[in-house]
């Protein structure tokens, strides 16, 4: 039987080793680097042969014997136990998430009052091992300023069922408001929303998401932190989903150039978290495997204005995998279900990728 092996790469003179499987990544000197080549599976005796003429037996045993007490301790090569996959396949996700989308077409409070209603009514059949469910209430109309999005949160956070709030984690997300994209010389195109947490109504907010359309979020990135901003996700899908014309290089490049410049902030000691670049490297360190987000809509519905379920805002701008109606059916409909009997988000292999 083969043994998971190690995944070895070099950057810029330095070493490093990668165990696939939990994502656990260190640096490591020149003898680990020629050893991981033959472990586990190759016997020391033969591995001590071929490595005889670079490094002594000495050498070799040592760096053998930290493997493997990387290996004891459950950081690298961690066999899964088949219970284990066996539970993750078999036990089918919960909803835990959703996404109320407002735009101007709701013209009344009592017209937000009922999709909200409505959409929790048909939500709640579907949480089934979650005790608490995150609602964001995300907003498409443009707001002047940080009080006129205060005051929206007030007219509406009564419209939520008294009886759940203690199982609620409520976010209000709305457009960047006009005042300050002019302030801070930010273009109301490039999507940029804010997170105002429901507990925190009187504060300004602690969280920006970009939905980018251009290749220079480098520059609005700059221009967050310069306004104190602390926690930034980028969303850099949205370059495949809302445009057609760049290539894979470009776009590959704007992120090579943003992860750059997050290094240098770093180390001028600025703390400041940009999505998925920190999480990224948070869970190499760690070693923790990154769970790809849910497309088939099993935990996470957006909802549109009209009731329309989809898996996730650029799904919805897209009009791409629409997975139900809170009108006319009892998501998830069949379509969702497939995806979730073939196993997609939810196999091992999908599981454990950090890709």
């Amino acid at each position: 039987m083969t043994l998971p092996k190690l995944y070895k790469f070099s950057r810029n003179g330095k070493f490093f080793a990668v165990d696939p499987q939990n994502t656990f990544c260190f640096e490591c000197d020149e003898i680990t680097y020629d050893v991981v080549e033959y472990y586990p599976d190759t016997p020391i005796n033969k591995v001590i042969e071929l490595l005889s003429n670079k490094y002594s037996e000495s050498e070799i045993k040592e760096v053998w014997g930290e493997l493997e007490f990387l290996r004891v301790t459950g950081l690298i090569l961690k066999r899964e136990k088949l219970e284990s996959w066996a539970k993750e396949l078999t036990t089918p996700p919960s909803l835990n998430k959703i996404t109320i989308c407002i735009d101007n077409t709701l013209v009344d409070d009592s017209a937000i009052s009922k999709l909200i209603s409505k959409s929790i009514v048909r939500a709640l059949p579907n949480i089934k091992n979650s005790l608490k469910i995150k609602l964001e209430v995300f907003f498409l109309s443009d707001f002047r300023s940080l009080d006129e999005c205060r005051d929206k949160i007030a007219s509406i956070k009564d419209f939520l069922p008294s009886s759940l709030n203690n199982n609620l984690s409520v976010t209000y997300i709305f457009p960047l408001p006009l005042e300050l994209a002019e302030d801070w010389k930010l273009s109301t195109e490039d999507r940029i929303f804010i997170h105002i947490p429901f507990s925190e109504v009187e504060n300004t907010f602690y969280k920006v998401e970009i939905f980018p359309v251009e290749l220079d979020i480098t520059s609005i990135v700059k221009k967050l932190i310069d306004k104190k901003v602390t926690e930034i996700k980028v969303h850099f899908e949205s370059l495949f989903v809302l445009t057609q014309h760049y290539s894979l290089k470009q776009i590959f490049d704007s992120i090579q150039e943003l992860s750059d410049f997050y290094s240098e902030v770093l180390r001028k000691g600025n703390y400041v978290i940009i999505n998925p670049i920190t999480d990224l490297l948070t869970r190499v360190q760690k070693g923790n495997p990154n769970k790809l987000s849910d497309h088939a809509g099993i935990s996470y519905w957006f909802i549109s204005p009209v009731g329309e379920i989809y898996g996730g805002y650029l799904y919805y701008l897209s009009k791409l995998g629409k997975i139900g109606n809170i009108d006319t059916t009892a998501p998830p409909d069949n379509s969702s279900v497939n995806l979730l009997n073939r196993g997609v988000d939810i196999v091992p292999a999908c599981i454990n990728c950090w890709a």
